[in-house]
């Protein structure tokens, strides 16, 4: 089928779109505070100081000896490289870097969307992909995570895959195949769930044999290609992580589980009512358009290609689905969302000509640009006035107080280079970045073992018994030098910790115990251990660090 060619005015348009996210995401929230008084890395995300931490050890490397085939590299190595190419400040390149990448989605949506429909339906869908509230909060100054890169890929690698599929010639086809490997190649090095897309690379050419038969002479490319990189990239994990979902979900209609759901404590999987999501989406009109978009797509399917018309819609329907189920799962419908509103404002204003029967002419052409202009911007107005306020209400915004960042100084400078900290996971990042120190957990292990043995340890009345569950998580690492930190944040947290430590009501902490006896509690208020087994070596209003 016949595509609109690109041309030097798209490339410019392009050009512009990327400054425009840019000074979007960027200018609303002032010079971010990169540093804190330490000199230490400040970021509002947790996540964003583990991909911190290897964005700093890569900078101090030759590129030759950067570990490029493990997972969740790919991000701190193009920090690592912009900082030894350029000489910035490592601490600005972090902050921003994000930012940047999320505005560079405009090039595949753009490019999509206007070879099938007009310019006017690119620039809905670049700007309406790069400006998602849900990715924007995740790229915005100071946050540094891979969920630009999962804005930016994924794109890259559906619409590089239907090209393919509905490319004409063999060598466009090779050239599309191609590219769309190495761009789920880069997931594999970017996200530990990389294989979600391949997945879904291969539900597209799944609806390829059913909706275009024309495409199966590319399936052989792309089937190969697919086929390696799933099994070059440790096809085990896949059946793992479903075996694991498949014991969530017997547990969790179990009458009397074992452990807990592993998901349940995760902040980003809360649900949130509909209207929410929504609004989280992009806003109530966006989500019309969007729909509005599908319809428009369906019928108008000989003219963008059968694949493009039923492939998007599906892949927005999935997303849907896995959004109402959890907050954090609505950036898997706003790439969709973004292709399909695009297209209707490319696509609507010529129909509503046609239905209308305006003959060809110098007014016809005026009410159409008049009539897509108007329908782009109302379609963007949303997601752009979303995400700008996500930035400027989270300017400047800090996660670490300055008290925890001195007990983490304490920790690097004074404490043994083989000690290892326990505390709650959801700082464990933090500390390995801060004080250099090895964590019993993080965010990329907060499983139900982990959670369930720390919190009957910090919910635990007798110090002894406390020590045996910490030391149970030290495993291998027994007799190495051992800190408990508890901040005042973990008293705020206390149902999460709770929920875990009763979750086998046998082993569970006394429930009829006063609160301030149980070693969290008392060892915070008192700032000292009665039972003589842990040892305060540090202290101030915000954490205290005991050795045991």
């Amino acid at each position: 089928m016949k595509h609109r060619k690109i041309t030097a005015v798209d490339y410019i348009i392009m050009a512009a779109m990327i400054a425009f996210t840019i000074a979007v995401i960027c200018l609303p929230a002032e010079p971010y505070l990169s540093t804190d008084k330490n000199g230490l890395f400040l970021s509002p995300d947790t996540d964003s100081y583990y991909y911190a931490r290897l964005a700093f050890e890569y900078a101090g490397m030759k590129i030759r000896d950067f570990p490029v085939f493990q997972k969740k590299v790919l991000l701190p190595a193009i920090a690592a490289i912009i900082i030894k190419a350029t000489g910035i400040n490592a601490h600005i390149v972090v902050s921003h870097l994000a930012a940047v990448i999320l505005s560079l989605s405009v090039i595949p949506a753009y490019l999509f969307v206007t070879k099938r429909s007009t310019r006017f339906g690119g620039v809905t869908a670049g700007l309406a992909a790069a400006l998602a509230p849900s990715f924007v909060e995740r790229a915005r100054p100071g946050v540094f995570d891979t969920d630009a890169m999962l804005a930016l890929l994924p794109l890259c690698l559906i619409t590089l895959l239907i090209e393919c599929l509905e490319a004409d010639t063999k060598k466009a086809r090779i050239i599309y195949a191609v590219s769309a490997a190495v761009s789920l190649a880069l997931i594999f090095l970017t996200w530990s769930s990389w294989y979600l897309y391949a997945l879904c690379a291969g539900g597209v050419i799944i609806i390829a044999v059913f909706v275009d038969r024309s495409a199966a002479k590319a399936l052989p490319f792309m089937a190969v290609l697919i086929l390696v990189l799933l099994v070059s990239g440790r096809f085990s994990d896949i059946g793992k992580n479903f075996a694991k979902f498949g014991m969530y979900i017997n547990r969790s209609f179990s009458s009397s589980p074992d452990w807990p759901n592993p998901f349940a404590m995760v902040s980003e999987l809360r649900q949130l009512p509909f209207r929410l999501l929504v609004i989280y989406g992009g806003g109530l009109w966006f989500f019309i358009c969007t729909l509005l978009g599908i319809v428009i797509m369906i019928a108008d399917r000989e003219k963008i290609g059968k694949l493009t018309a039923f492939s998007l819609p599906i892949w927005f329907a999935c997303g849907a689905v896995f959004a109402i189920i959890a907050m954090r799962f609505t950036e898997l419908a706003a790439l969709p969302a973004a292709l399909i509103t695009g297209f209707l404002a490319g696509l609507v204003p010529e129909k509503i000509c046609e239905i209308f029967d305006l003959e060809e002419g110098t007014r016809r052409k005026i009410l159409i640009t008049v009539f897509t202009v108007i329908l782009c911007l109302s379609v963007v107005i949303g997601p752009l006035l979303y995400s700008y306020q996500k930035v400027r209400n989270g300017r400047n915004e800090r996660l670490i107080p300055d008290e925890l960042s001195d007990a983490c100084v304490f920790l690097r400078d004074d404490t043994p280079e083989d000690s290892v900290i326990v505390s709650w996971w959801d700082l464990g990042y933090y500390y390995q970045y801060a004080a250099g120190r090895q964590t019993v957990a993080d965010g990329g292990n907060h499983d139900g073992y982990i959670n369930v043995m720390l919190a009957r340890g910090l919910m635990d009345a007798d110090s002894e018994a406390a020590k045996g569950y910490f030391d149970e998580l030290l495993g291998d690492n027994t007799g190495r030098n051992g800190y408990l930190v508890i901040s005042k944040d973990m008293l705020n947290k206390s149902d999460a910790i709770s929920y875990f430590a009763e979750w086998n009501t046998d082993q569970a902490a006394d429930e009829d115990l006063p609160q301030d006896d149980l070693l969290m509690y008392r060892l915070f208020k008192e700032e000292k251990d009665s039972q003589g087994v842990f040892d305060l070596k540090y202290s101030n209003d915000y954490v205290k660090v005991y050795s045991f």
